[in-house]
């Protein structure tokens, strides 16, 4: 399973980067948040999956963020996919419930300091 993962991560994002960044260097903080100036951003909320393409950059980043004293509330779900939120399954729940309280949180917070 983690080969299968590996190998498409590599073709998809190492040897055929055109596919998803077109003529953009790989290394753009628009495409990869792992190149971008973290200081100054809000707290963030990160959700993945261990069967996420990504999940090698989503854990840099969560490392990243971390050493860079940034707010970030990392969920990893094991044997998750890409946008398994959206999906009628356990997991996606437990995960829209802490997407809706985190929103909440935040508008809560805003709305108080208006």
């Amino acid at each position: 399973d983690n080969n299968l993962l590996t190998n498409i991560y590599n073709k998809l994002f190492d040897k055929e980067p055109k596919l998803y960044a077109g003529n953009t260097d790989r290394r753009h903080y628009l495409l990869s948040p792992i190149y971008g100036e973290l200081e100054g951003l809000a707290e963030i909320t990160l959700f993945i999956g261990t069967r996420e393409l990504i999940l090698p950059d989503a854990r840099r980043f969560h490392r990243i963020a971390k050493e860079q004293n940034i707010k970030i509330n990392y969920h990893e779900y094991p044997g998750m996919n890409h946008v398994f939120p959206v999906y009628p399954i356990p997991e996606a729940k437990e995960a829209r419930k802490i997407i809706v309280e985190t929103i909440l949180q935040e508008w809560t917070i805003k709305s108080s300091t208006i």
